[in-house]
This record gives structure tokens, sequence and C-alpha cells, in this order.
């Protein structure tokens, strides 16, 4: 097993540990376990690009370790009343509006990419900024206004890569609407069926036979 993967399946591993942390109001050690999830989400794509270590499974796991890791926080956050069920929602319906259209399968019969540019690695960044401020325990209307803040941009910010992912592909998503072309298959009889069919002469033949 290669580096990159050990570090998303440590991220996995992590991840419910951070919610009994978060449960039991624990707040350093969620902290401190949100950033070691962090560092590994940052590591193991770079590790991986870097010595040719990309492989099926770390593209598709980290994918599935990083929103594990963002719904955690995010619901740390619902539990401890630091923002809303709604927020939650909202991030919840995006993810699944695009795993639904990254599992339409295209004419070659491969998935949808996943987009990759500046404004989704900033939202990255504008994400986990918010969440670690909304989860360090102060009274501070100002520190709570700033984590709500940088969390509603990055969702502003998600709902715009998504309707530039959606637009990206919209000509596979509209293939994808259509039926399949249904062909009436028509069974050629085999070379033994047609020497035990009679001819037409043989037919015509019977038919008068039968008449006299």
């Amino acid at each position: 097993m290669t580096l990159p993967n050990i570090l998303t399946i440590a991220r996995i591993v992590i991840t419910p540990i951070l919610f009994v942390s978060i449960y039991y109001n624990v707040y350093w050690v969620s902290i401190s376990l949100y950033l070691l999830a962090l560092l590994t989400d940052l590591l193991d794509g770079k590790i991986a690009r870097s010595r040719g270590l990309t492989s099926a499974f770390g593209r598709s796991m980290d994918s599935v370790a990083d929103k594990m890791l963002v719904m955690t926080g995010l619901m740390g956050l619902v539990l401890w009343g630091t923002t809303s069920l709604f927020l939650l929602f909202l991030f919840l319906y995006r993810e699944l509006i695009i795993l639904g259209v990254r599992g339409i399968r295209t004419a070659d019969n491969s998935t949808l990419a996943e987009i990759n540019d500046v404004l989704g690695r900033i939202r990255f960044v504008v994400l986990h900024a918010g969440i670690l401020v909304l989860m360090i325990p102060s009274t501070n209307e100002m520190m709570h206004n700033l984590g709500i803040g940088l969390v509603l941009i990055s969702l502003l910010m998600a709902y715009i890569v998504s309707a530039y992912y959606v637009y990206q592909h919209r000509k596979e998503l509209k293939a994808s609407m259509q039926p399949k072309s249904q062909k009436v298959k028509v069974k050629t009889p085999d070379i033994y069926t047609m020497m035990k069919m009679p001819s037409s002469m043989e037919v015509d033949q019977g038919e008068k036979e039968h008449q006299q």
C-alpha cells in the first residue's frame, strides 16, 4: 500500500474519533484532530502527484474522506449550537447533486470527471478556515460572525462550482436523458434450418396434390 493511500485511510479513521470528541465537547482535542485530518488531506495528494503514486483508490477515497471530514465538522457545529441544521442541509444537498452527476456514464462508458479549478481550491481553504474558527470556544461575537461568513462564502462558491460543473458536462447530461434505441432483433435461420424448410415449388406442388 502506498503512502498517499495510507494517509487517506488515516483521515477516514480519524473522522469518527473526531465526531466522538465533538459529541463529548472536548473542544481542543476536536480542533487538533481536525487539523491532523487536514494535514493528511494536504499531504496525500501532493505526495501522490510528486512521486507518481496516483491510483483509482486514491482518487475515489480521497473525495469520500474529504466529504466525511467536512460533514463531521459541520455536524459538530450543529451539535454545539454554532450553526444551523439548515446550513448543513445545503451542503449535503449540493454534494448529492454532484454525486449524481458524477455517476452518469458517458458514451465511452466512463464517468464524468471532477473539475479541479482555482475556485474549488479557494473554496476548500475558506470552508475549513470557517469551520476551525467556529470550533474555537469563544464568546466573541466578531469571531462567530467571521466563521459564519467564511462558511457562507464557501457555500456560495460550492454552488457556483457545481453550476459550472453541470454546464461543463451539459452535452453528456443531455445525452444521458435520451432513452436507449431499441432495435428489433431479426433472427436469421441457420443453414440446417433452411435445408429443412420446403421451397416455394415444393409448397405449390403439395397444395396441388392436396386439391386433387
